[in-house]
């Protein structure tokens, strides 16, 4: 980030990941620790010269929304034409 200034780091919400985790099992203790996981993301990053307003924490979205979401950053994903397998013999 330091080499592209115009640069920004897009990371799941962890507020919002860990909530999701926990409807699923059903506990209601607040986000889990989510707000701190940001706080301390922001601390090492302010502490390695990257401003905060760089970083974004995106929610968890569907498949769909998350490809859509690429374009907003200005990143277009490859288009490949074959997949990616192998065969074990």
């Amino acid at each position: 980030m330091r080499i592209s200034p115009s640069s920004s780091l897009w990371l799941l919400d962890p507020s919002k990941a860990i909530k999701e985790e926990e409807e699923e099992e059903d506990d209601e203790e607040g986000n889990g620790g989510g707000d701190m996981i940001k706080m301390n993301v922001l601390r090492e990053l302010g502490g390695r010269g990257i401003s905060p307003v760089r970083i974004d924490f995106a929610p968890r979205v569907d498949k769909k929304d998350h490809i859509l979401r690429h374009s907003q950053a200005g990143y277009t994903p490859p288009l490949h034409s074959f997949s990616y397998s192998y065969v074990c013999i």
